[in-house]
């Protein structure tokens, strides 16, 4: 009985070591009408941010960040100034003894064309 209370603890101070959130928060790449005219387009872009749960309890490395996606997608193309048709998407791969969560950001790359 007191193993079962143990590995009953155990698990659960494990599950609280997850340190990624549901939430997430893109800073920029917004455009408005008047930049999508004056702008040309470089193709579809995107990027993730990825963190792997050893064990489906265990974090791995930094927890997925929506800034760091959105930098690698505006990487992604060269020339990116901004992103259009954004979007943001959490997902989660499960497979054998890990799983990974991952933020998706993806949209059409643009930059300004010169006066």
């Amino acid at each position: 009985m007191k193993k079962r209370i143990g590995l009953l603890l155990v698990t659960g101070l494990l599950a609280g070591c997850q340190s990624g959130g549901p939430a997430s928060f893109a800073a920029h790449s917004y455009s408005g009408p008047l930049q999508r005219v004056d702008s040309e387009s470089l193709g579809a872009a995107s990027g993730t941010s990825c963190q792997r749960y050893w064990i489906y309890l265990l974090p791995a490395g930094e927890p997925p960040s929506t800034q760091v996606a959105l930098e690698r997608a505006m990487v992604s193309r060269a020339g990116t100034e901004f992103l259009v048709n954004m979007t943001v998407e959490t997902r989660l791969d499960v497979r054998l003894g890990y799983m990974d969560e991952c933020i998706l950001v993806e949209g059409e790359a643009r930059r300004r064309l010169a006066p």
